[in-house]
């Protein structure tokens, strides 16, 4: 063997060895960090100390506090907030790469405990900032609002009564208490990002060139360019082969109509796999797919609270119906087909916003590969959708208080449960002994319940309080818990109870639709994105974006074709 050839060989050796140490060491401390469990904010307290969580920080509730501090707030009534101290939070988007958490907000944390001083040094911070923006008021108020403004004078005068009482001693005693005696460390990965990405460099282009340097030995240069040409060739027809059903769900996306999207998902989300792991947060659910579905590469969820409503009823014809608002922030839809083939196939449909590809959160385009990549995995965050059996299920918000169960079942995170329920699940008896079989764990640390419905005519809501499954028999839902002794008052929730009794439970398809516009919302931050009429018998869905009941969009298996 040639000296050169000898030299080439050990020092790609090495380097290559050296690549696959350092991205094994990268991608196992990074995945120890994500594994943290999730919990709510507002749940920890000085017991946890010592502890790391995956937490979610609502930006807007996180301020700077002076000395690379951020202080994130919890108000819990207009007298008693929290302040936590926060370290290690970056404002812009790099938070995303630097601790293992995503734009909306979810990282991982350690808790530790507040060091001495922070608490006045925050009060100290807020203090300033309060006297340096009560003097450009005052100095405002004397120099005249600017003509055009949409200022008035009594909202500047309520301003610099608000600030002169943030800015006393009293505020400044209040902001001082409300500082936790722990605080949050975000936990910072971006050394071993960096050391796993310069692993995969190093170690990919050593191994090709060790491979070519040790073939040399037997093979001439020219029998080595057509040898390469020959396995580049064959990879890429066996690629095609294998990832067939994948390359034709991702080709299938299309805008059907703006902001709404139609996917026929023919790949493999692995349901039975996911239900045996058993995945029980976002975080978990996201580093779930990320390794099973997307070559292990980082994801995040945006997921929170919504609205909505959902009722049965039958038309004239004997079909059943199923009625269903989604009430959200601004987002988009997905509207998909599977036909799984140990299962029922279903249309369904997903928010846009929890994958960060609608609204606020949005970071990709649905039809950029990206995304088209990352919706094979969109059965798994079902919203709402029926089977082909005649079974229909959705899922809406309910209170802030952790509905999870810890009975020592498989836990089972809510989306996934409705997907469950859709592919192996003919009736509502199926789909409540279903449930039953897991532990059902919640979303972003607060409660839902599920309305179950099937072409028999019998609904239910499922909803978990105390850690135990309540089964409540009714024709429509809201947001407030149907299993209470007294229910909560609910205008929406009275006009389909009166709508159905007036029209003792028969409905055109069209009159459902005009229910669903007439029990929607429409404020500012909160409006119903989209409305859903589900035919049970005929597996139909009659679909309508922003309240535009002028352009109703009819859906069935012929639609993904």
């Amino acid at each position: 063997m040639q000296r050169s050839r000898k030299t080439v060989i050990i020092v790609t050796a090495v380097l290559a060895a050296a690549g696959i140490v350092s991205t094994v060491i990268g991608t196992a401390v990074k995945n120890s960090v994500s594994r943290a469990e999730y919990k709510d904010a507002g749940s920890i307290d000085a017991s946890d100390i010592g502890k790391s969580y995956s937490v979610k920080l609502d930006t807007e509730n996180l301020f700077e506090g002076g000395q690379d501090l951020y202080c994130y707030q919890i108000g819990y009534d207009d007298d008693s907030f929290i302040t936590i101290p926060v370290r290690g939070y970056k404002s812009d988007s790099s938070v995303n790469s630097s601790s293992y958490s995503s734009a909306n907000g979810h990282m991982t944390v350690n808790v530790k405990a507040t060091p001495e001083g922070t608490g006045k040094a925050i009060a100290d911070h807020y203090d300033k900032d309060y006297e340096e923006k009560l003097i450009k008021l005052k100095k405002l108020k004397e120099d005249g609002i600017p003509e055009g403004s949409n200022l008035t004078m009594e909202k500047l005068d309520f301003a610099i009564e608000i600030y002169e009482e943030a800015a006393s001693d009293e505020g400044y005693k209040t902001n001082l208490e409300s500082v936790t005696a722990y605080e949050f460390e975000v936990v910072d990965v971006r050394f071993y990002n960096i050391l796993t990405a310069a692993g995969w460099l190093a170690a990919i282009p050593m191994l090709i060139i060790l491979a070519y340097a040790l073939l040399g030995i037997r093979f001439k240069a020219r029998h080595l360019v057509l040898g390469t040409c020959a396995a580049i060739l064959i990879a890429a027809v066996c690629l095609a082969l294998i990832a067939r059903k994948d390359i034709s769900t991702m080709l299938s996306l299309k805008e059907y109509a703006p902001g709404i999207y139609t996917m026929r998902i023919d790949s493999d989300y692995k349901l039975d796999k996911i239900l045996e792991d058993g995945p029980y947060d976002e975080n978990s659910v996201a580093r779930w797919v990320s390794e099973n579905m997307f070559w292990n590469i980082p994801i995040g969820l945006d997921i929170s609270d919504f609205g909505c409503c959902s009722f049965a009823c039958t038309d004239p014809d004997g079909n059943h119906l199923f009625g269903r608002n989604y009430d959200y922030k601004r987002t988009d839809a997905l509207i998909f087909y599977t036909e799984p083939e140990n299962g029922y196939a279903s249309i369904a449909v997903t928010d846009l916003a929890i994958v960060n590809m609608a609204g606020d959160s949005k970071r990709h385009e649905p039809d950029s590969l990206y995304g088209r990549a990352f919706l094979r995995a969109a059965p798994l965050l079902t919203s709402d959708g029926i089977n082909e059996a005649g079974l229909g299920v959705s899922m809406l918000s309910l209170d802030y208080t952790d509905m999870s169960q810890n009975t020592g079942k498989t836990p089972l995170y809510l989306p996934i449960a409705q997907r469950a329920i859709l592919e192996k699940c003919a009736s509502v008896d199926e789909a409540i002994a279903l449930l039953r079989n897991y532990d059902i764990k919640t979303m972003v640390g607060r409660s839902f319940h599920i309305f179950i419905t099937d072409k028999t005519g019998r609904s239910v809501v499922a909803e978990w309080v105390d850690g135990e499954l309540k089964i409540v028999e009714s024709k429509q839902v809201t947001n407030f818990f149907m299993s209470a002794p007294e229910r909560e008052q609910c205008d929406r929730y009275d006009t389909i109870v009166k709508r159905l009794a007036d029209k003792n439970g028969v409905l055109t398809s069209g009159e459902a639709m005009t229910l669903l516009m007439d029990a929607s919302q429409n404020y500012k931050t909160n409006k119903t994105e989209w409305s859903c009429v589900y035919d049970l018998d005929n597996f139909k869905l009659y679909f309508v974006s922003d309240r535009d009941t002028s352009n109703v969009i009819e859906v069935t298996r012929e639609t993904f074709k």
